[in-house]
């Protein structure tokens, strides 16, 4: 097996308050407005994450690392 070598990349969370927290502020990318399947989403905010997290991406391929070399990982939101 080859190893893997990589550049890893930490983008930290923006603080802001979180519904599911008594509003009280956090590191998140988007609101947590409820744990139920049927709770309501923050939909504005799950898009802008996804903008941020693809402008990682682009920045890295930008810097000459080829996108089939990109690895996205995460913990926890």
């Amino acid at each position: 097996m080859a190893a893997v070598r990589g550049v890893y990349l930490r983008s930290g969370r923006p603080f802001m308050p979180v519904t599911l927290n008594m509003n009280m502020a956090m590191p998140s990318w988007f609101d947590i407005i409820g744990l139920s399947p049927d709770s309501q989403e923050d939909e504005v905010g799950i898009k802008q994450a996804a903008e941020n997290v693809k402008a990682l991406i682009d920045q890295e391929v930008k810097n000459g690392i080829p996108s089939n070399r990109i690895i996205l990982g995460g913990f926890s939101q």
